[in-house]
């Protein structure tokens, strides 16, 4: 006599359904683990990008800090002869904290074009901000101004330039 099958003892073909259920989950686990490495991937060249720039910017302000320490006439630092030297904001006006006032160009420019790359989008600038505490009352004798360089880079195809500030102190 037979024996009537029941399904619940029939374990024929459960091997192929429990490998195909471990195949869907390490496809899923795969295709995150692309997902986050591709992630991974633009934040690397997003971070490479930004320090490309950055750098560039601060050695358009380490350029303007070798400029004004080359300059060696008392004259010119003074009357802010140069157009990248520039008096304290407060007096013209100009706040070069905001990208959109460095006229590079023009009968009166604000900053001038830095040998940075060969696109030209780097720029520097000098404010002199006044004479420094520690420098001498008498007019004759030389005296210790503190400036600003401020390097800027203007990547091109992005909103955002990079601006760096800089410290520098000179006697003349």
């Amino acid at each position: 006599m037979k024996r009537p099958l029941s399904p619940l003892s029939n374990q024929q073909g459960s091997v192929m359904v429990i490998a195909l259920m471990i195949l869907v989950v390490v496809t899923i686990v795969g295709i995150a683990s692309m997902n986050d490495s591709r992630t991974e991937q633009q934040l690397v060249r997003n971070e490479a990008i930004y320090k490309q720039d950055f750098y560039l910017a601060e050695s358009a302000a380490i350029e303007g800090a070798q400029r004004l320490n080359n300059l060696n006439d008392r004259w010119v630092l003074q009357n802010q002869a140069q157009p990248w030297l520039n008096q304290n904001e407060d007096n013209t006006g100009v706040n070069l904290t905001d990208p959109g006032n460095w006229d590079t160009g023009g009968a009166t420019p604000n900053a001038a074009v830095a040998g940075v790359d060969v696109a030209g989008d780097g720029t520097y600038t000098v404010v002199d901000e006044r004479t420094a505490d520690d420098g001498s009352l008498n007019p004759n004798s030389p005296q210790v101004h503190e400036f600003r360089v401020l390097g800027q880079y203007f990547p091109a195809g992005r909103n955002n330039p990079i601006l760096i500030e800089i410290g520098y102190r000179k006697q003349f």
